[in-house]
């Protein structure tokens, strides 16, 4: 990470775990680090915060989903540069980003904030399938899809939401949306795309998660008719945010319907997961991540110097966790891919737990999506034959 800034000076918040698989890599590039034992704790943020202080910090960068709210909370506290506490709250907060998005004009699922949780079978019987996710989730962790009351009613049972008398509003509520799913990955400065291409998933986020499916993605041939109108809503979408200042990745996701409209789904404010960054990198020579950390650090960004249209065509896929114990082939058959276990040999898995949850992941290019999409199907058979979990 700090290779890419070039600092004199860096301090790094990390995991425990982390810093002593890497430790002398993490001491080469940072002047401090602060390693913690449970990243998503609240205590994590309370140490940014001391080391922050401590160290007379100029600037506070995120790179991750975890970090962008309370990095600016962090930012807020100390009166520093960079994205504030409404703008990362807008790209955080499902309910605050869907109403900001559908006030705008612009087309969302019907919304709602879970109120009771008995307010489900009224909704169930108005919209016929819902789907519920945690407000401020990522990755379709926790997200659940209902379809009759059965479910609902499993669901009340299951110890999920809070004791009666207390307010289960974390959670968000939308009607179930029929279409084909799209990403649309980028950059971004102060409410406008800078840079951005669209990719068609395979299949849902949470259905992948649910139904422990592989996830992959391809970008859009040039001349692919959803190409231009996912751009433009995203530009509508981008426009419509109390969007950061500084030159900032960014990850949406929307649905494209029967009718040929785009309907929104979320957006986050920094680079998607999976195999974006790489995808995005072999396409355009632009690796969002660094730009990313670039651009809140204040330097400049090389967008410009960038080419609009893609060379080639490239996708990603997320090989899930089976399990068991993992065997990993040391390389994969198939030609035109990139081949990289995520997991060691030898861990253990007991399935997908979200999105791009993956053990190994595979890029792919071509000179049409529907090249690079054979590709991926000839990787997932590949996978699946290769019996790598026992």
């Amino acid at each position: 990470m700090n290779q890419w800034l070039e600092w004199s000076e860096a301090t790094i918040v990390t995991t425990r775990a982390h810093y002593v698989d890497d430790s002398s890599a993490y001491d080469r590039a940072f002047t401090r680090v602060v390693a913690v034992d449970q990243y998503t704790a609240w205590a994590t943020e309370l140490e940014a915060l001391h080391a922050a202080r401590q160290t007379g910090a100029d600037l506070v960068l995120s790179s991750s989903e975890d970090d962008v709210l309370r990095a600016a909370r962090i930012r807020e506290r100390l009166g520093l540069p960079g994205q504030s506490v409404d703008s990362a709250r807008a790209f955080r907060d499902k309910f605050v980003m869907t109403g900001t998005v559908s006030r705008a004009g612009l087309r969302t699922p019907a919304t709602y904030r879970l109120e009771h949780p008995l307010d489900l079978l009224d909704l169930l019987d108005r919209h016929g399938r819902l789907v519920l996710k945690p407000r401020w989730g990522a990755g379709s962790e926790g997200v659940r899809i209902l379809r009759t009351r059965a479910e609902v009613v499993a669901l009340l049972s299951s110890g999920l939401f809070p004791v009666v008398g207390r307010s289960p509003e974390s959670w968000l509520v939308q009607a179930f949306v029929e279409g084909e799913f799209f990403h649309v990955d980028g950059l971004m400065a102060a409410g406008t795309v800078l840079h951005c291409w669209p990719s068609r998933y395979n299949v849902g986020n949470a259905e992948s998660v649910l139904d422990q499916q592989t996830l992959s993605s391809v970008q859009l041939d040039p001349e692919d008719a959803a190409r231009v109108p996912l751009q433009d809503f995203t530009r509508a979408v981008i426009s419509a945010l109390p969007g950061p200042p500084a030159t900032t990745s960014f990850h949406l996701e929307a649905w494209i319907e029967r009718d040929g409209l785009a309907t929104f789904c979320e957006v986050g404010s920094r680079t998607g997961g999976g195999g974006v960054a790489g995808v995005y990198e072999s396409a355009f020579g632009l690796h969002l991540s660094q730009e990313n950390l670039r651009g809140q650090a204040g330097q400049s960004a090389v967008v410009a110097e960038q080419d609009r249209l893609p060379a080639g065509i490239h996708g990603w896929t997320a090989l899930p966790r089976g399990h068991g114990r993992f065997h990993p082939p040391e390389t994969c058959p198939v030609e035109g891919v990139r081949y990289r276990p995520v997991l060691p040999a030898g861990a253990q898995a007991a399935g997908t737990r979200y999105a791009a949850d993956a053990s190994a992941l595979v890029l792919a290019e071509g000179r049409t999506a529907a090249e690079v999409r054979q590709r991926q199907q000839e990787v997932d058979h590949w996978w699946r034959e290769a019996g790598v979990w026992r």
